[in-house]
């Protein structure tokens, strides 16, 4: 069981970090190209507002990252991880995204399991990490 949550945790890390790459270096890309409508079916927001809230997020996720990595505030990582999760599934599943085919939706859904994988290999508890003195 605690290579289970330790191989879970590991996965929240890395997941989380790729996730907030891409998010980050989406809107910073679009951003220097200079893109003003830009659209993201499965979020919320548009235009600047994606761009800014992309750089945002990113920036956040990789924040917390770090913070859980090194045992600090793990909280956070858990809450990111879960608002993440949420947007993800909210916004293929339950908002007006359309999928092109049956591939795209495939692909949603593990997308969304693996937030969902993510989440959990977030939960702050069990042991701390032992600290040298």
């Amino acid at each position: 069981m605690a290579f289970l949550r330790g191989f879970l945790r590991v996965y929240s890390w890395i997941f989380e970090t790729i996730l907030s790459l891409m998010a980050l270096a989406m809107g910073v890309v679009a951003t220097a190209i200079g893109t003003k409508d830009v659209q993201l079916g499965w979020l919320p927001w548009t235009g600047k507002t994606l761009l800014a809230w992309l750089m945002a997020l990113g920036l956040l996720g990789l924040f917390c990252v770090v913070f859980a990595i090194t045992g600090r505030l793990r909280i956070m990582l858990f809450l990111f991880s879960l608002v993440a999760f949420i947007l993800l599934a909210k916004g293929f599943f339950q908002g007006t995204y359309s999928f092109a085919g049956p591939e795209q939706g495939k692909n949603a859904l593990i997308l969304v399991v693996g937030a969902f994988l993510a989440v959990i290999g977030a939960w702050p508890g069990g042991r701390a990490p032992a600290r040298r003195k």
